[in-house]
């Protein structure tokens, strides 16, 4: 059985979702994760003990949202925002998206903040979830970042 690892709380909403939230998950989307064998996550995870790839937690979006950091020989660190940040603007601007879109938005600002020092600290570039210009100016298979 594979092992994924997440946090727990985007499944149960997915799996559950609280009232007035349905509408934002597709169950079929979701159907074979019952099957995974989810390692339930309560902070961060350095995945290989090395720094190489670290899942963070960014409660926010959802409780359970998290981005990741990827250090890569020649690019350098990456941050992969998923949905916890959707747009280059969103970050440069601090804004989060209208509730129900964000599910605590006083934490989204936290999360935005710690992509902020992160990225500054290992001056990383970022890749946005849902930004069409940097997707437009972003490698695509099969070029590759390395």
């Amino acid at each position: 059985m594979r092992s994924t690892c997440v946090s727990i709380s985007p499944l149960k909403a997915a799996w559950w979702p609280d009232v007035g939230f349905s509408i934002y998950y597709i169950p079929g989307d979701f159907a074979d994760t019952k099957k995974m064998n989810i390692v339930r996550l309560n902070g961060d995870l350095d995945l290989f003990d090395d720094g190489s790839v670290r899942v963070m937690r960014a409660p926010g979006h959802t409780p359970g949202s998290q981005f990741v950091v990827v250090k890569l020989p020649k690019t350098g660190s990456v941050i992969l925002t998923s949905d916890v940040v959707y747009l280059k603007e969103n970050l440069d601007k601090n804004l989060i998206p209208p509730i129900p879109g964000t599910q605590s938005p006083g934490d989204a600002y936290n999360s935005y903040q710690r992509i902020r020092l992160i990225r500054d600290a290992n001056n990383a570039q970022i890749f946005y979830g849902h930004d069409p210009e940097i997707f437009k100016a972003t490698k695509k298979a099969p070029e590759f970042y390395d």
